[in-house]
């Protein structure tokens, strides 16, 4: 007669890495034949087998997965009772942390969303107070080897202004030519020492690296320093091993995923890409932004988008409210630039069409602020530039620029109008059509809030100058609603401010500098207050 073997006892895991762990327990009292152990995540069974040992390694595993093991005594065809245990497998970056023997800084890592992240700091801003802080801002500078302000335009005056003051605080050691024999140094400020002055510029393609040049002109045999990085120092030149063609990829992932619902349910490649929409809702958390429209083929992939954003609302449940803010505006006015100054993100920049359709970005508002702002939440749509040369010989660029328009401004609880110098009449005739959809909008009770902010304005008094501009297109603002309300026989709208929430006192900014974006920034929040913007019936963003 054989008796049923007992339980297996102690069963632990330990060695826990990013592909396997450690298994280890205590014979049963009795006779035991072999042991059978099954690896599973969640109903999935990854492996079974069966072994003579009291410690076993499991291999290729997920990292950063949950996984569930068990362990049961065999004698002949009986088996005891499974003693079980479950863990979470590392992460590669946790296994690396732990090599190093850093893994206690792994839980205080600086993460992109918490860059983004609005808080209290972000929306107080201390101004320089004196000279002697501009003294320790230029000291604090150069201890960190940036280069320091030596001239600065003067607003008021247009003169520039050498920053002699400000840097009277650097000291600095160099070996004047007198001390080469004797390797000796003189330490003394840098505004008291006899520098040569170089302005270094290049004329013509030239194959030799400037930055390079520059850090040899700079450096000396005693101390050589790289303070430019230039292509042929180390780390300078990295190929992009892990990320070539990965940007790529995610611009076309909701053209794969629409791609993939056409096959039926059970085909494996449908199945295979049903995770993306969940995906990319935990990259939009993260900070990293989500392509809304297809600036290539003008299409906006609707069920790529709609599952992403139900994704993202079960992800955030119940801290679900966001403010949608939108800059319009035509190429080339610096519109990217501008989200990138305010909120601090990284939309990319450059001359001409550099922005392709519509990208959208999620910002954490921290829990300070909540109150304050009445979200949870900020989305940040950044939007290519209407005009653009290269659309304008189609015979759809008018179309095309204003279905842009009024997307983008539908979606949005505040919109910025983004216009290079003091001129706005650009805008007017991409505004026109947007009335029309803000006239439909109305009946469903939404009225978003307008701000012009005018860009590279020179003169510091421009805002004053160009009240009567401002009050001009006002004018023709209402004379478009007018017309739109008669054409939607909507003709108890009878002004611009009917249909959007806009100030011309109050609704137009002009940018002199970096600066001025801080009393911008606390207007736009002033009084717009924060609208829940989460479809209860689709469960995503609408």
């Amino acid at each position: 007669m054989t008796i049923e073997p007992g339980q297996p006892g102690a069963f632990t895991v330990s060695d826990i890495r990013a592909d396997s762990v450690t298994l280890s327990w205590e014979p049963p009292a009795g006779e035991v034949q072999n042991y059978s152990v099954t690896c599973s995540s969640g109903e999935d069974v990854v492996q079974e087998f069966q072994t003579e040992e009291t410690r076993v390694t499991i291999r290729y595993l997920r990292p950063g997965q949950q996984y569930l093991f068990s362990v049961c005594a065999q004698l002949q065809r009986l088996q005891s009772e499974a003693a079980e245990t479950s863990t979470h497998t590392k992460t590669y970056v946790e296994s690396v942390l732990e090599d190093l023997d850093l893994e206690i800084y792994y839980n205080k890592k600086l993460c992109l969303n918490k860059v983004l992240q609005i808080d209290e700091k972000t929306m107080t801003e201390n101004n320089v107070m004196s000279n002697k802080d501009v003294q320790e801002l230029s000291l604090k500078m150069s201890m960190c080897q940036f280069a320091v302000p030596l001239l600065l335009p003067n607003c008021d005056t247009n003169q520039c202004t050498l920053m002699l003051w400000a840097l009277r605080d650097i000291v600095k050691k160099y070996r004047p030519k007198s001390l080469s024999e004797s390797k000796g140094f003189k330490e003394e400020r840098v505004v008291n020492s006899e520098i040569p002055m170089i302005s270094f510029m290049r004329l013509g393609e030239c194959s030799l690296s400037k930055s390079e040049i520059l850090n040899k002109l700079l450096s000396n045999s005693q101390q050589y320093h790289d303070t430019f990085v230039h292509h042929n120092m180390q780390c300078g030149d990295n190929p992009r091993i892990i990320s070539n063609g990965l940007a790529e990829l995610t611009w076309e992932m909701g053209q794969l995923y629409e791609a993939s619902l056409s096959l039926p349910e059970e085909d494996r490649s449908r199945q295979q890409l049903q995770h993306l929409p969940k995906l990319c809702a935990q990259l939009l958390i993260e900070g990293f932004p989500l392509e809304l429209v297809d600036g290539d083929a003008s299409n906006i992939p609707l069920r790529w988008v709609s599952d992403v954003l139900t994704q993202l609302h079960e992800l955030v449940s119940p801290n679900n409210k966001i403010l949608v803010i939108t800059v319009l505006g035509v190429q080339s006015t610096g519109k990217s630039t501008l989200l990138n100054t305010m909120f601090g993100v990284k939309f990319a920049v450059s001359s001409g069409r550099c922005t392709r359709g519509a990208f959208m970005l999620l910002i954490r508002v921290s829990e300070d602020m909540k109150a304050s702002l009445n979200c949870d939440f900020l989305v940040i749509i950044d939007t290519e530039g209407l005009k653009s040369p290269e659309l304008a010989q189609l015979d759809d660029s008018h179309e095309h620029d204003n279905e842009l328009a009024t997307l983008v401004v539908g979606l949005s609880d505040i919109t910025i109008i983004n216009i290079a110098m003091e001129n706005s009449t650009d805008m007017k005739d991409i505004l026109q059509i947007v009335v029309h959809a803000f006239l439909r909008m109305k009946e469903v009770g939404k009225k978003p809030r307008c701000q012009f902010v005018h860009q590279n304005v020179s003169d510091v008094s421009a805002h004053d100058k160009n009240l009567r501009d401002r009050k001009l297109l006002l004018q023709q603002l209402n004379e478009m609603t007018q017309a739109a309300a008669k054409m939607e026989r909507k003709e108890e709208n009878k002004s611009f401010t009917d249909v959007m929430d806009y100030d011309p006192d109050t609704g137009n900014w002009s940018w002199v500098k970096f600066s001025s974006f801080s009393g911008a920034w606390e207007k736009l929040f002033s009084s717009s207050g924060a609208w829940e913007k989460l479809s209860s019936s689709s469960g995503g963003v609408s």
